[in-house]
């Protein structure tokens, strides 16, 4: 959890949703690693990218960062859409 408390919120109750599936220790490993990775990338991509390109990324980086922090309000708004439809979809098959 290496990003924010968003990113805590989204993907401790996938991790346990993962342990409850019920699947195969590889499956379960597997799906262990993906989110993983996708909750470390925020925090890791960035300074691999400056040490491996130096300059150039911090020009790509500093273009990222003028980006979010004009559309934070549409990125942060799409996520919990796409997170609520995909809530949506998975729980209304259930219900009915």
């Amino acid at each position: 959890m290496a990003t924010n408390l968003t990113t805590a919120a989204l993907y401790l109750p996938a991790m346990h949703d993962v342990g409850d599936a019920g699947a195969s220790a590889p499956s379960v490993a597997l799906a262990a690693l993906v989110v993983i990775v996708i909750t470390l990338i925020p925090a890791v991509l960035p300074p691999l990218a400056v040490t491996l390109l130096g300059d150039r990324a911090r020009v790509a980086l500093d273009a990222l960062s003028a980006f979010c922090a004009r559309h934070s309000r549409a990125i942060n708004a799409s996520v919990c859409f796409g997170f609520a439809i995909f809530l949506a979809a998975v729980s209304l098959p259930v219900v009915f």
